[in-house]
């Protein structure tokens, strides 16, 4: 939905989709965010920390 404006926006196009999933969905583990991508997890993995680094997500530790 928002992903031509993100794109527009400089993001790769793998970018815009997992942070409007994220945008859409709120706080997920990375896990969840595979499942909802066709994107391997290996690569949704980077694009997070790609995200993380530009500052558009943050990491979040695990509850203990």
């Amino acid at each position: 939905m928002f992903e031509q404006v993100l794109t527009q926006a400089g993001l790769t196009e793998n970018q815009a989709l997992i942070y409007e999933i994220l945008v859409k969905n709120g706080l997920m583990p990375a896990g969840a965010v595979c499942k909802k991508t066709p994107l391997k997890r290996g690569l949704v993995y980077k694009i997070l920390d790609e995200l993380t680094e530009i500052g558009l997500v943050e990491k979040k530790g695990k509850a203990s």
